[in-house]
């Protein structure tokens, strides 16, 4: 530029810095709704493979669709990038390849709160798996993501996500179609009433493996949730594979499980995963070595993964190992003391009452329950350690997992704390609050970058009769000024 005959040097981008490749959606999401630059410098520098993934250009490419203006810079190398966001245009009939490394979930995350602040609706299609073991699944995007964001925050215009077709790892082949209105701003948030959980629905899908594999995933489930609460229905999807297009083959086979648990204030909590594909092929019926070599699978590592703070599997495997070894010990302590108060019972009196005999009778079943869970337990781990989990195991593992979302309380699950985060700093200048439950290491992240993009801070107080956190925030007040107020 050019004033008074002079030339002027153009203004210095005003970075925000960051290290390392741990959340780096969310350090997108901030900084685009927050129009802030980004630079990422050693992303993976130590690893034999450095430098960004294919996954992560995947998902800058998908951004690049949803804007306009944006600027990309990565080095030869990979281990720096540069982001400046563009304006956030939206639109209509957008497709995009998701790839076979990462699910759809890990893209719809960053989309979702995204597409809100558009100029125009999004009406978007994504293609590859829908669903895995390390992301969030699109049924519970579905039955519990879109619903909150419709019930808490004030967006119910049009949002929907369609399943077309269901693609698992490691072929995908998965479609889903989603619609995204925009909103002129979120509504302010005062979620503390957690409730009780009044009924639980699910959804078992198998994808070109036999029907009665859905079947035993729900039996398995409700074996763990009918000694809970009665209202429990789990429906069944099945899907033969893409035989009339005649890419029957090209369809990897799978199964999985989703949960979502309902509150009596309208809470949602769920749990999802998918079988392995050494699992599937079992069920196929298939050796698993007959898998394309070239399809590709998801890699174990992940730009939202603290891996140096979780270390090594080996380790883990072993604390589970020790852990297991340590449970076996009490309980057998526990039973060789129930059977001394039975003998002491029986010694001391010559004629017992029936209520004694009766309560006698209760423990000795109570004793051969707790070895019945201790002897499937054990198998449960062995068979796991194989990368083979049949059906059964599958769904109660989740179920129990589901079981322990709840037991931690919150008016959300653990999975969903960072987009609530997000949503409340994002909102309306005013106080805000949430009850969720003990923060998760995503969670903290989250804050840390919220405060070092947007400036937003929050207040955490732990409530110890309920093991939950209250946040409290006064939102950035972002408002979307493409649409006008009504």
């Amino acid at each position: 530029a050019t004033f008074h005959g002079r030339v002027l040097d153009a203004m210095p981008t005003n970075y925000v810095n960051f290290k390392g490749a741990a959340d780096l959606r969310m350090r997108l999401i901030c900084a685009t709704l927050g129009g802030r630059a980004l630079r990422i410098d050693d992303i993976r520098v130590n690893d034999q493979n450095p430098g960004v993934r294919d996954y992560e250009a995947s998902l800058l490419r998908l951004l690049d669709k949803l804007t306009n203006g944006m600027k990309v810079e990565i080095n030869e190398t990979g281990t720096t990038l540069k982001y400046k966001p563009g304006i956030v245009t939206g639109g209509r009939r957008i497709s995009h390849d998701c790839g076979t490394a990462r699910a759809i979930g890990y893209f719809l995350e960053v989309v979702i709160p995204i597409c809100l602040f558009a100029k125009k609706p999004v009406d978007l299609t994504l293609t590859g798996i829908t669903n895995d073991e390390t992301d969030v699944s699109v049924d519970t995007i579905r039955t519990v993501t879109l619903p909150m964001i419709k019930r808490q925050f004030g967006v119910d215009d049009g949002l929907a996500l369609t399943i077309i077709k269901r693609g698992v790892a490691p072929g995908g082949g998965g479609e889903i179609n989603i619609k995204l209105p925009i909103a002129k701003e979120l509504k302010n948030v005062d979620w503390t009433d957690e409730g009780m959980v009044k009924r639980v629905r699910g959804v078992a899908f198998t994808l070109r493996v036999s029907p009665q594999t859905g079947n035993r995933l729900v039996d398995a489930s409700r074996g763990v949730l009918n000694d809970f609460l009665p209202d429990v229905y789990i429906f069944t999807d099945h899907h033969p594979g893409d035989a009339k297009n005649g890419q029957r083959n090209k369809t990897s086979p799978g199964f999985g499980l989703s949960l979502v648990a309902e509150t009596t204030s309208g809470c949602l909590l769920s749990v999802d995963c998918a079988s392995t594909s050494g699992s599937a092929a079992k069920e196929a019926g298939h050796s698993i070595w007959q898998v394309d070599e070239n399809s590709g699978s998801s890699s174990d590592e992940d730009s939202d993964d603290y891996s140096q703070e979780s270390g090594s599997d080996d380790d883990e495997e072993e604390e589970e190992d020790d852990e297991g070894s340590d449970e076996d010990e009490e309980m057998e302590e526990e039973d060789d003391d129930e059977e001394k108060d039975e003998e002491e019972m029986d010694s001391d009196e010559d004629d017992p009452a029936a209520a004694e005999e009766a309560e006698r009778e209760r423990r000795r079943e109570e004793k051969e329950k707790r070895r019945e869970h201790r002897a499937e337990f054990k198998a449960r781990v062995e068979r796991a350690k194989g990368g083979v989990m049949v059906p059964e195991d599958l769904g109660k593992t989740i179920t129990e997992a589901l079981v322990a979302e709840i037991a931690r309380g919150g008016v959300c699950d653990s999975t969903h704390q960072p987009l609530v985060l997000l949503l409340m700093a994002i909102g309306p200048d005013m106080l805000t609050k949430a009850r969720l439950g003990p923060l998760t290491a995503r969670a903290i992240q989250t804050l840390r970058i919220i405060k070092d993009v947007l400036g937003v801070t929050f207040n955490l107080e732990e409530q110890p009769q309920t093991s939950t956190v209250m946040c409290m925030t006064v939102g950035a007040g972002i408002k979307n000024i493409a649409r006008r107020a009504t």
